[in-house]
């Protein structure tokens, strides 16, 4: 926060801040800068200028309201939502007309590899204990049956992670499955060790090759059941040891639902 604060104290009384007012420091940044302040938020505690609420959401977006605004989007999430917040609070202080702000909203394909779906399939790039929360606790309150989610961690990475990651998973998803996830130098058996023993009761299993641990996912999942597959997102390669093996967790889902097409899949078991 001290760091980010010099940024604010050194704005010139020309300049715009654009703050979320949800957040604590963004008031104390408000506080502490000459610049104009533009404040955005969902109104929890003090009214921004700019606010924003959901009025709809689900796996295909949503239905969102901004000063009065209303628009459908495909991205999702409260996250979502603030990244929209400050996107229209820039706009607008450079004099961007309203409707064209909401026009890029709603016209707005999402960025590849961040709650990027494919049928019944989530590929996101989340890869640390915090993001792993957000993107399974919002994928926990959307699915309509099983949560089966598909992650690894990094060799040569903080291992101190590994272990608050099963956690993680194993708080929300009904079926885990541990697979590799750019392992390096580093046994990748070792560092999937690591992650199972946070993964205590819940179901799982571990299958380095990540292309059979997605495969094995979306075989398992039966109707109304959701798969995430984490960790890699937009990225097309896994490192193994010193190399870069082409990989695409978007390319490997394509395939493997290819395969399943017509065909109902079985229903979620405990292994």
């Amino acid at each position: 926060m001290r760091a980010k604060a010099r940024l604010f104290v050194n704005l010139p009384r020309t300049a715009i801040a654009a703050l979320n007012f949800d957040d604590p420091t963004g008031r104390f940044f408000s506080e502490i800068t000459d610049a104009r302040t533009i404040s955005y938020g969902y109104g929890l505690h003090r009214l921004p200028m700019i606010r924003g609420i959901i009025r709809r959401i689900d796996l295909h977006g949503m239905e969102c309201e901004i000063n009065g605004h209303c628009f459908n989007t495909t991205l999702v999430g409260t996250h979502n939502l603030y990244n929209m917040l400050l996107a229209y609070s820039i706009a607008y202080a450079l004099s961007i007309p309203v409707p064209h702000i909401i026009e890029a909203f709603t016209d707005f394909p999402g960025v590849p590899g961040r709650w990027e779906r494919i049928q019944n399939v989530i590929i996101d790039y989340a890869h640390t204990p915090g993001s792993m929360a957000l993107v399974l606790s919002l994928a926990r309150r959307l699915a309509t049956g099983n949560l089966i989610v598909v992650f690894g961690a990094g060799g040569d990475r903080d291992p101190g992670k590994r272990r608050p990651m099963g956690e993680i998973a194993a708080r929300y998803a009904d079926f885990v499955i541990i697979t590799n996830d750019n392992p390096r130098n580093e046994d990748p058996m070792q560092i999937a060790h690591e992650i199972e023993t946070g993964v205590s009761n819940t179901p799982h299993l571990i299958i380095l090759d990540r292309r059979k641990a997605i495969d094995k996912a979306i075989d398992m999942a039966g109707e109304g059941d959701l798969v995430l597959v984490l960790g890699k997102g937009h990225e097309r390669y896994q490192i193994i040891g010193d190399r870069r093996v082409p990989f695409s967790d978007k390319e490997v889902v394509l395939e493997c639902l290819s395969r399943r097409h017509n065909v109902v899949p079985p229903s979620i078991s405990a292994t």
